[in-house]
């Protein structure tokens, strides 16, 4: 994704099951356009999944089917009405963002991540509630597939996190080669922030080489992005997720960024992701950059 010019409308994905996790990620979606400048436009997607049971009986699956979106059209309605009401209660909005509604039939993730490329979107927000379910466990959770494939930056809202400022950013580094740019990148996307952004890496006694040393990568802010208000931290921990999250704990960090690099299907598995382990363990946002 390109850096959002300052006047060109941000264009947001959502998707929505209607959760409680969905209802307060969309309050923090529109309170984090309402802290940028220039307009946003959020799409708000429910995907409706076609029963395998209907085949053999078109003229009845599409009946269904038209039933099914017009009920999913009006709870569509009602959650969007019913989250701008509280938003507006609780918070003062200078600028609401467009809001559009649109209902498409297929699979979660492949909807979503089709829709997000069609519609050119340059970010996508979710709410995430844990994983708890079976299903999830032997499927892998839409949000985790989404941030693997997604197109642009994914933004993970926590169910219980409630948006006040962006102030503390935390990107975590394993010393890719191409962290320096996905740095300066999220510098460019968060700038109406202006947060103070610390690089973290979380040291868990590996002792396979890095790609880039830590000094390489003070040395290179110093020198071609002086004025940027960051800094940077090798914390030891039993785990990265571990390390992770008690490093945004301690240091009162508002978003975690990171840079998610494709991993082989092998990779995946045979290691835990941790992607996905920080996405239901959290207790912050954390905004996904993929290669």
């Amino acid at each position: 994704m390109n850096t959002i010019p300052m006047n060109k409308e941000q264009k947001i994905l959502f998707p929505t099951d209607f959760s409680n996790a969905a209802f307060n990620a969309l309050r923090n979606a529109i309170l984090f356009t309402n802290q940028q400048e220039g307009p946003s436009r959020i799409q708000l997607l429910h995907v409706v999944v076609p029963e395998s049971d209907v085949t053999d009986f078109p003229t009845l699956g599409s009946g269904a089917m038209m039933n099914r979106m017009e009920v999913a059209k009006t709870a569509l309605e009602a959650f969007t009405e019913t989250v701008l009401a509280q938003v507006q209660v609780d918070h003062v909005i200078d600028q609401l963002p467009v809001i559009e509604s649109n209902i498409e039939i297929g699979l979660p993730t492949n909807t979503i991540l089709n829709v997000a490329e069609r519609d050119e979107v340059d970010l996508i927000i979710m709410g995430t509630q844990g994983e708890h379910s079976s299903l999830e466990k032997i499927l892998g959770s839409t949000t985790s597939t989404t941030i693997r494939r997604a197109p642009c930056p994914v933004l993970v809202i926590p169910e219980h996190f409630r948006l006040k400022d962006i102030a503390q950013v935390a990107f975590a580094t394993d010393f890719a080669n191409t962290d320096p740019y996905y740095i300066w990148k999220m510098s460019r996307f968060l700038e109406a922030f202006h947060p103070v952004i610390k690089v973290v890496h979380i040291d868990v006694g590996s002792k396979k080489a890095s790609g880039l040393p830590m000094e390489e990568l003070v040395d290179f802010f110093s020198e071609n992005v002086p004025g940027l208000a960051i800094s940077f931290h090798n914390n030891p921990a039993k785990n990265v997720t571990e390390g992770l999250n008690d490093f945004v704990e301690n240091n009162g960090i508002d978003l975690l960024v990171m840079h998610h690099q494709h991993r082989s299907l092998l990779d995946r598995i045979f290691n835990p992701s941790i992607t996905k382990q920080l996405t239901f363990q959290t207790s912050s946002p954390i905004l996904f950059f993929s290669e």
